[in-house]
């Protein structure tokens, strides 16, 4: 998936726990749950 960040900086985490790839199993492996959260508006509100 491609990370195009928010209109205030950098891409962050919640809670800083690392991002996975959905393409890429290895990164969520061990992973209980997997939160997909909707990107900032950048903007449009």
């Amino acid at each position: 998936m491609t990370n195009h960040g928010n209109m205030y900086g950098p891409a962050f985490t919640f809670l800083g726990i690392p991002a996975c790839d959905l393409d890429d199993p290895a990164t969520y492996k061990g992973a209980d749950v997997i939160i997909v959260g909707a990107p900032i508006d950048s903007g449009t509100s």
